[in-house]
């Protein structure tokens, strides 16, 4: 009978004791042996419930519903259609001084490793969406596009347990509606391969599960937007949410040049940061722009200075029959970025103490982002399972900067201009198969994984720099400069389990992989007999190439009770990095690292209200091709960046701490606490030296170094505030940094110390009304030593209040006001401003679908742009250019069709 069923459809209603539906209730189905496959539902107002399984099988139902006991039970489905009938919840007990409390809904609870939210305690205004709802949430917090819970940043977003704009969590909370969400679920995510055995790789994602009401499953939702202002400022903007049982499709689509981004952009050519800079990478790099490349993720979330954004996309997910589950997106970007930088860098040594180096930039740049991502699972049978997960990306930019500096040391001015134009293009595929084996014994299993993967990444552009003292040049440059790029890699893993005792499982795995990179710099400098860029600078050309490869072995146990699930494991891995050096002549390089690394993760529930995290990791990482390539790059002639081949891998020991704390009465408590070091830290080695006419010339280069240290915590206490119906969320984190580096051969540390406290109240009042008022300091002191100390502190406060409102007749009023303090910076960046938008609207048609709004951007014309950043040698202060003041009016029409 189990070869011939492949699905069913399940069935039932979730009733108080007293056999009243409970709405919004959340259902999970999870098979037994594969915490992987997860399947989730809501009731709708009646407490009814239907979920269509793709499969048959022994099945875990968890039934919860905040304020309530859940109810857990083992299911084995074998029929097309089943019904679980009633399945009644027992409301949890109060005490007497509790009573008053029972009129709000909960807030959140403790779930294993999962933290809950109810999203119907946090209200917002009509027509919000997701991002805007977790903003109420503690333990959550949304800045600048960025999303962090439980003191990590959040990188995947799933939509009833299903990828969701894979790699883009912007995108996805930003379209998900508001009213369709029932709970918020923020969880650490374990790799697919960790998922099926149960073991704990270390590789684990923090990841937002959005659980939908019962009423989205068969629903249309959308919002159009289009706007024209002053200084031909526009905005068009379209998406479109159809939701039909297990088929789920959304259509994006924006373009405007008000620095709206709808999805982030790959950077695989290395051309695009959050600054935008043209700039070497090392210590004071100027043009032209780095490589780049890997095969890893390198999104980039908004850029500084000013954007004009074109932009489509889709997300697609579905069952194909009864054995194929789909999902994939598609993501494509074209950004113009014009952006303006200033930067102010002081040096710790006490002898750089007159050392002063200020930099002017203009950046010009057009970039191209093609992005596919799909996850496809296959179910050939009850016991065999495929996993196939493709990925692509595509980037073509062109560019242009100009650039200026200044170099103050002692009496002495040393000054460098340059300028770039070029054009990029690169590529990035790669891979993952998947293929997972359940035997017959329970919690025995095999998996194999292999994947692969390619990057390409080619720039051809023309440099031109002159250098020298105040008032007259030594040194300039002319050249046409060719750099190629290309990375392939493959990896394959098998991992064993098998059943010790009713508790116990044990672990073997074993991995082979293997990334080789080769990268060209050909410089040709110009001929002025031809005209043409073809004399050779064999000094400054190189060809380098290097092949790094692993093998890792190794076991672990499991144990796992009611309360808790305990994993320790150890790996032996051994690695071999090779370099050659091909021109400008022949060097081999060749290194052999042994190393163990082991891992212990302890997950506890310490109560029905409380739960704790403890987690162990180590993990090597080695040099990229541009850390070890043996090439100098002179296009600032004032520091000189070069590689170093006799570089050695990078071992990380990790230790988190995690606690969690959810009360009936509405509290919620979180701490986090998180300790790394780093053996072998690549840090930078900077040597001064006299050049041409007395000038001062710096070169740096990476190295190995031990003592780099990073600690980190975050305290967060969120409680309702009945007086105002709204939520208060309190926040505190620290930061302590010790980096180390190397300045004229003498070690030198850099400690760097932060302190942030946060407050934010969130109105709760009704979906007419929202407002939030917040506060947030940064504290900063760097110090740093070698044969004294030297030091830099400084002071960021920031304000901010924000209103909408829907009054009398459907009229809409909105604003929001911000306000930057800044002390401590360098002379001329210390500023005082606020910037503050307005808008006035009002509602159309049935149902308030529609909108026309008059919008008012920075009122008061003081908005700015200001960043600081230290390292181990050198702390800077930057500000970029910002949008100027601007109206604008526009037309918004809300799509709302949800069918029970």
């Amino acid at each position: 009978m189990n070869g011939q069923q492949t699905g069913s459809t399940i069935s039932g209603i979730v009733s108080d004791a007293s056999g009243n539906g409970l709405v919004s209730a959340t259902i999970s189905f999870t098979k037994v042996d594969d915490s992987g496959r997860k399947f989730f539902s809501t009731t709708n107002p009646s407490g009814k419930f239907y979920l269509k399984l793709p499969e048959i099988g022994d099945y875990k139902v968890l039934v919860s519903y905040i304020g309530y006991s859940s109810f857990s039970k083992n299911v084995l489905v074998v029929q097309d259609k089943m019904n679980l009938g009633v399945i009644p919840l027992k409301e949890l007990a109060v005490n007497l001084s509790e009573v008053n409390a029972l009129g709000r809904a909960t807030r959140s609870i403790q779930k294993g490793d999962t933290m809950q939210y109810n999203a119907s305690a946090f209200k917002g205004i009509k027509g919000g969406n997701t991002e805007d709802l977790i903003a109420k949430m503690p333990g959550i917090v949304v800045y600048n596009g960025n999303v962090k819970a439980q003191g990590e940043e959040v990188k995947k977003v799933l939509l009833d347990g299903k990828q969701f704009f894979e790699g883009d969590v912007t995108t996805a909370l930003r379209n998900i509606p508001s009213e369709i969400v029932s709970s918020i679920q923020v969880f650490d995510k374990k790799s697919e391969q960790s998922e099926f055995s149960g073991f704990d790789d270390g590789q684990s994602t923090k990841t937002i599960n959005v659980v939908t009401n019962r009423k989205s499953h068969n629903s249309y939702t959308g919002k159009m937007m289009v706007g024209y202002g002053t200084d031909n400022r526009y905005q068009l903007s379209g998406s479109l949410n159809w939701f039909n049982g297990n088929r789920r499709i959304t259509l994006l689509g924006m373009s405007n040049n008000i620095n709206l981004q709808n999805f982030s952009q790959e950077d695989i050519v290395g051309i695009i940061s959050s600054g935008n800079r043209l700039s070497v990478g090392g210590s004071g790099g100027m043009m032209p722009p780095p490589t780049g490349g890997g095969i890893t993720d390198n999104l980039i979330g908004q850029l500084n200075g000013i954007s004009k954004i074109n932009s489509i996309g889709t997300n697609y997910s579905d069952l194909w029959g009864k054995k194929i589950e789909v999902t994939a997106g598609y993501f494509f970007n074209s950004t113009e970025n014009n952006a303006q930088t200033s930067t102010n860098r002081n040096y710790f040594d006490s002898a750089q103490q007159s050392r002063n180096y200020i930099d002017n930039s203009l950046s010009l740049s057009r970039t191209y982002n093609h992005r596919f991502n799909m996850k496809l699972d296959y179910k050939i049978d009850d016991r065999n399972s495929l996993t196939f997960m493709p990925r692509i990306s595509l980037q073509n930019s062109n560019y242009s900067g100009n650039q200026s500096a200044d170099l103050h040391d002692n009496n002495s001015l040393r000054k460098t201009t340059a300028s770039t134009i070029g054009i990029s293009n690169g590529y990035n595929l790669n891979g993952l198969l998947l293929y997972r084996h359940k035997f017959s014994k329970k919690g025995r299993t095999f998996s194999l994984g292999l994947n692969g993967g390619a990057t390409s990444t080619k720039k051809n552009y023309l440099f031109q720099s002159t250098s020298g003292n105040a008032s007259w040049f030594i040194t300039q440059l002319n050249q046409q400069i060719k750099n190629y790029k290309s990375v392939s890699n493959w990896g394959v893993n098998a991992m064993y389990t098998e059943p010790i005792s009713k508790n116990v499982q044990l672990m073997a795995n074993y991995s082979l992989s293997n990334q080789y990179n080769k990268t060209e710099k050909t410089r040709l400098n110009y001929n002025p007999s031809t005209a043409e860029y073809n004399l050779l600078d064999a000094d400054l050309s190189n060809i380098y190439s290097n092949n790094y490869q692993i093998h890792r072995l190794g076991s672990g146990l499991h144990f796992s009770t009611k309360n808790a699930n305990l994993m320790a494991g150890l790996n032996y891995q051994y690695s071999l990095l090779d370099g050659n050096q091909h021109y400008p002549d022949n060097h081999l390089t060749s290194n052999s690292f042994v190393s163990l690394s082991p891992m212990a993760m302890a997950d506890i529930s310490l109560s029905r209200y409380s739960a704790m995290r403890i987690g162990l990791f180590s993990m090597t990482s080695a040099p990229t091709v541009s850390q070890l390539q043996p090439a100098i790059d002179n296009s600032n002639s004032m520091m000189l960046t070069t590689g170093n081949p006799y570089l050695k891998e990078q071992i990380s020991n990790n230790l988190n701490i995690r606690y969690t704390h959810s009360s009936l009465t509405g509290q919620t408590f979180i701490a986090m606490f998180n300790i790394s070091n780093k053996h072998n830290y690549i840090g930078d080695s900077v040597y001064t030296r006299p050049a041409q006419n007395g000038l001062i010339q710096q070169i740096s280069k990476p190295i190995n170094l031990d003592g780099y240290w990073n600690i980190s915590s975050m305290l967060t206490y969120g409680f309702p505030v009945d007086l105002f119906q709204s939520n208060f969320n309190a926040n505190v984190n620290f930061e302590y940094n010790r980096l180390p580096g190397i300045y004229n051969g003498t070690k030198q540390i850099t400690q760097n110390y932060t302190v942030s406290p946060t407050g934010i109240l969130s109105s709760n009042i009704s979906s007419n009304l929202d407002f939030t008022l917040s506060y947030s300091a940064k504290i900063n002191l760097a110090k740093s030593k070698t044969s004294d100390y030297s030091s830099s502190s400084y002071f960021n406060q920031t304000g901010g209040a924000k209103f909408n409102w829907i009054i009398y007749r459907g009229i809409t009023l909105g604003s929001q006001i911000n306000w930057q303090n800044y002390a401590g910076l360098s002379s001329g960046y210390n500023e005082n401003y606020f910037l503050f938008n307005a808008s006035l609207g009002k509602k159309l048609f049935r149902k308030d679908a529609g909108e026309i709004k008059i919008q008012a951007y920075d009122l008061l014309h003081q908005n700015r742009s200001i960043n600081r950043n230290v390292t181990a040698n050198y702390y800077e202060d930057t500000t970029n250019n910002v949008l100027k003041p601007y109206f604008m009016i526009s037309f918004i029409y809300d799509l709302r069709y949800l069918k029970s």
